[in-house]
């Protein structure tokens, strides 16, 4: 857990170094949001061109490929009970073939060395 607070702390600091796009503003908090018994590490509001939009992630505290896959299903199983919830993984860093699993998984990626896959309806930033 202390991992994850960590890797929460560092994203708030430097979330507008990782995704920079001017008038995108943020909010960050660890969830306490829930669904089906499985609770979600972070919730990120964003703003843009006045529209809102409500990312939900998990945090990848630990590099193995089974607590990736885990982490990733989770969030695809939120995106197919909520709609109007955008699933973002957040690591200290995601190689570029778990990258690509998030892209084709329609799952959102940032990383705190700076890969970013980050999709909203009036805005795709991928770096």
């Amino acid at each position: 857990m202390r991992i994850e607070s960590e890797i929460i702390k560092c994203l708030k600091n430097e979330i507008h170094e990782l995704v920079p796009v001017e008038g995108l503003k943020f909010n960050i908090a660890k969830s306490s949001y829930s669904s089906i018994s499985k609770e979600l590490d972070i919730i990120i509001h964003a703003s843009f061109k006045g529209e809102r939009f409500k990312f939900v992630g998990e945090i990848m505290s630990q590099k193995s490929l089974s607590a990736f896959r885990e982490k990733l299903f989770n969030l695809k199983s939120y995106i197919n009970q909520e709609q109007d919830i955008i699933p973002v993984l957040v690591a200290r860093f995601l190689g570029p073939a778990k990258r690509e699993e998030c892209k084709e998984s329609g799952v959102n990626f940032i990383d705190l060395s700076g890969n970013v896959l980050w999709c909203m309806k009036v805005y795709t930033l991928s770096a």
